[in-house]
């Protein structure tokens, strides 16, 4: 039977260690930015400190025993953020359309929270797509 304990023992895989600390850094921050359109201010705090406990949790992942890196690492993690600043390029192009034509502005904290929660989640997704598929 596993344990945290025994899970915190052993060296993280690079698939936790990059791929799920970016997806759980992205989420944390697309949390803060969706709590800023909701006016209710416990709510708020609640979203705000359930950003910070997974923001927390990613960082301490730098600090955790990891497999090493290897080429394959480094051809995965180039090509995951490649595509990462296209897409992201791209959502920002079509959110700011999308704006204009709805007439339905965001302030900036939504916008540069969103978009690097959301940069920090497809980078570690795509991070994970590419170790399993070999790509």
């Amino acid at each position: 039977m596993n344990t945290f304990a025994d899970f915190l023992k052993n060296p993280f895989s690079l698939k936790t260690a990059v791929g799920y600390k970016n997806m759980v850094w992205g989420i944390s921050l697309m949390l803060m930015a969706a709590s800023y359109s909701i006016d209710n201010k416990v709510f708020r705090l609640v979203v705000a400190i359930i950003a910070l406990i997974m923001s927390i949790i990613s960082f301490a992942t730098l600090f955790h025993k990891k497999e090493n890196e290897d080429e394959m690492y480094s051809r995965h993690i180039g090509k995951a953020s490649d595509l990462t600043v296209s897409l992201i390029t791209l959502a920002l192009m079509l959110f700011a359309f999308l704006s204009t034509v709805l007439r339905k502005y965001f302030s900036t904290e939504q916008i540069l929270f969103f978009s690097a929660g959301l940069a920090g989640f497809l980078q570690g997704l795509l991070f994970n797509v590419f170790e399993k598929i070999g790509y």
